[in-house]
């Protein structure tokens, strides 16, 4: 009988033991909880959010309370405008990325505030919308062509200056892809692509023209500076005395069949007698 009771007891108080442990452990379960790397939480008691944003390990009031956990990492989400109307009353649809992080200490503001899970297409978008009209819309659709890095930044300004009003989401970038225009404004751009390449072109044959005339000014210039030397050389009167000195050299006593007259070139034909005179 003694050994029946002693097993008895014993049984008894393991099975009392794996109860507390049990319900240890439950408890312990139901009055904690832990926000993983990159999320934080927000403790709901009784439908009280708290004030404070939580992290890691914390605790709260077992059965009573809860934890909502909001994602603060840094995330990406494409927003897609279909049309902006702008100033030159042309329409372009618009793919924008952007590049954001939730600010872990709004997530108690969020969680009372907003569904956690929509908080881009309840605060991010509409504010992308806003941004996009500021930069496009009010100006004329070539900016985006033309200086699309500048509007890119001006856009990733508004857009953070409209987020600030309530602080829950921190920009990091925006970037554009995949603007698309009518088909009557594609048009235009192909003409007026065309219009400069015309232009180019133009403007390539009259470089071509200005050059080849300077050459042909160059070849003029050369050829009248050598004419100038060949006068001053037939005016100067040591050259001429000195050409008259190689000829006489040269003079065999025969008489010439022409005589010059004067100085400008004119000759008259020498009538030729029999024999030769010596000088």
């Amino acid at each position: 009988m003694k050994s029946k009771s002693f097993w008895w007891k014993v049984s008894f108080y393991f099975v009392m033991a794996f109860i507390v442990v049990y319900l240890g452990i439950f408890l312990f379960q139901n009055s904690t909880s832990v926000a993983p790397p990159g999320t934080t939480a927000a403790k709901v008691t009784l439908g009280h959010v708290s004030n404070k944003a939580y992290q890691g390990f914390f605790w709260r009031v077992p059965f009573c309370s809860h934890a909502v956990l909001v994602n603060t990492k840094q995330q990406m989400n494409k927003y897609e405008s279909q049309s902006i109307k702008t100033r030159d009353l042309q329409t372009i649809g618009l793919n924008c990325t952007v590049i954001y992080q939730i600010n872990s200490g709004k997530v108690p503001e969020i969680v009372r505030n907003i569904e956690p899970e929509r908080i881009d297409t309840i605060v991010l978008f509409p504010r992308i919308a806003s941004a996009l009209q500021e930069t496009i819309g009010k100006n004329d659709v070539f900016l985006l062509i033309t200086q699309q890095e500048m509007v890119r930044e001006a856009t990733k300004y508004i857009l953070a200056d409209l987020l600030s009003a309530d602080g829950y989401i921190t920009v990091k970038d925006v970037l554009f892809s995949n603007p698309k225009f009518s088909p009557q404004f594609e048009k235009a751009v192909e003409d007026k692509m065309a219009a400069g390449q015309l232009l180019e072109v133009t403007r390539i044959q009259t470089l071509k023209v200005e050059e080849e005339a300077k050459q042909i000014l160059a070849l003029a210039e050369a050829d009248l500076k050598v004419l100038k030397q060949k006068n001053q050389m037939l005016t100067n009167p040591l050259i001429v005395k000195y050409e008259a000195t190689k000829i006489l050299q040269k003079w065999k006593g025969d008489i010439p069949s022409t005589l010059v007259i004067s100085g400008n070139g004119a000759s008259l034909p020498i009538i030729p007698v029999q024999g030769s005179v010596k000088p």
